[in-house]
């Protein structure tokens, strides 16, 4: 139900025994009422900005967002799918680091990015060491802007230069 999400196809799961519990195949069978012989899976995934809700529909569709860490057993090989996303995520962003930066807000602080950072690689970031890491990204550049209203000491805004971006990856 999810609108203007740019989905990307990332790989197929067709092996024929992809599950190790029965109930799964008893399950599909009856709710296609017929004999299941083998079952193929086309897994798309989506990259969406941080600060964009996609909220809407998720009752309609008896749908939830869950963290990763809190995503128990499912079906079939599910957890393999999300296993491969996310490795598949990793190397597109390895491959093309500026993609990153598309799913930050236009103005972003140094924990929005430390955020992505922790939330792609599953581990804790030194906020000194990545403070240190954003100071050496010629492209990531440092605006007089803070934020404003909040209950913490104002973060400093960056902003991604593309411009800058290219010239250094040259």
């Amino acid at each position: 139900g999810l609108k203007n999400v740019n989905l990307m196809q990332f790989k197929a799961f067709g092996s024929k025994n992809r599950t190790t519990d029965p109930r799964d195949v008893h399950w599909l069978e009856r709710a296609m009422q017929s004999k299941v012989e083998r079952i193929v899976t086309i897994a798309y995934l989506s990259l969406v900005k941080i600060d964009r809700t996609l909220n809407r529909g998720l009752d309609e569709y008896m749908a939830n967002w869950v963290a990763l860490p809190d995503i128990k057993a499912l079906a079939f090989d599910h957890n393999l799918i999300i296993k491969e996303a996310i490795t598949y995520i990793r190397q597109y962003i390895e491959f093309n680091p500026s993609s990153l930066f598309d799913l930050l807000p236009r103005k972003f602080t140094a924990s929005q990015l430390r955020t992505l950072y922790e939330l792609l690689y599953g581990k804790q970031i030194d906020v000194r060491n990545f403070h240190k890491k954003i100071a050496l990204m010629e492209y990531v550049v440092p605006l007089e802007e803070k934020q404003q209203g909040v209950a913490h000491r104002a973060a400093r805004y960056y902003r991604f230069d593309k411009k800058i971006y290219n010239k250094v990856r040259r």
